[in-house]
C-alpha cells in the first residue's frame, strides 16, 4: 500500500466520525487537546506497519517530505513548485529544498546509471 492510500484511509475515517473544523486541530487526543509529536510518530509507525507501508523511519517528518515530493512531481518537477515548497518549509534556498525532498540524490543516482 502507498503512503497516499494510507493517508486517504485515515482522512475518510476521520470524516466519517464527525465534522471537520478547518481552524481546529487535525489530530487531537480524546479531550480535544494537542498531542505530542512522539505520540504521533508512534501511531504512524503502527499504521505504516499495519498497512505494510515500507519506509526506513516512519514519522511525521516522512509525511512532510512525501508531501513535498508529491507536489514537485504533480507540478511537472518545476522550479516554481520548488519555490513554493521552499516557502512552505521555510527553507533558506531552493538547494536546501531540493536536498530535503531527495532531488539531489535522485539526480546523482541518475548520472551514475546513465554511464
Amino acid at each position: 500500500m502507498k503512503v497516499k492510500d494510507a493517508i486517504n484511509h485515515c482522512a475518510n475515517e476521520y470524516k466519517a466520525k464527525g465534522t471537520f473544523d478547518i481552524n481546529g486541530l487535525v489530530i487531537g487526543n480524546r479531550w480535544g487537546e494537542r498531542i505530542s509529536r512522539s505520540y504521533i510518530n508512534r501511531r504512524l509507525k503502527f499504521i505504516f506497519f499495519n498497512y505494510q507501508v515500507r519506509v526506513q523511519t516512519p514519522s511525521s517528518h516522512t509525511l512532510r517530505k512525501t508531501f513535498g515530493k508529491a507536489i514537485w512531481e504533480q507540478n511537472n518537477r518545476s522550479e516554481q513548485a520548488l519555490t513554493y515548497l521552499s516557502m512552505i518549509f521555510s527553507h533558506s534556498s531552493l538547494t536546501v529544498t531540493r536536498r530535503y525532498i531527495g532531488i539531489t540524490e535522485e539526480k546523482i543516482a541518475d548520472l551514475y546509471l546513465s554511464l
